[in-house]
């Protein structure tokens, strides 16, 4: 993904903020100033970088631990892989 993700949440967040504002319900600014917020961060922020397991190693799906690939059960967590 080329651009952040604020971005587009931003985006999404700001346009609801407009909808709110023309059905004339409360508090819709603070999604408008929200969005606004978010879109400009969204230029400035870059978005993180993925996070690989070392080689040999898986996340468990539970825990987010590394743990050996061929595991069958988490040994942090002892959950079922």
């Amino acid at each position: 993904m080329s651009r952040s993700p604020l971005l587009f949440s931003g985006s999404l967040v700001f346009l609801f903020g407009v909808f709110m504002t023309v059905a004339g319900l409360p508090f819709s600014y603070i999604f408008v100033f929200s969005g606004l917020i978010m879109v400009g961060l969204g230029f400035f922020l870059k978005p993180p970088q993925s996070v690989e397991p070392d080689a040999g190693k898986k996340f468990c799906w539970y825990c987010y631990e590394q743990i050996p690939v061929d595991a069958g059960i988490c040994p942090y967590c002892k959950l079922k892989q």
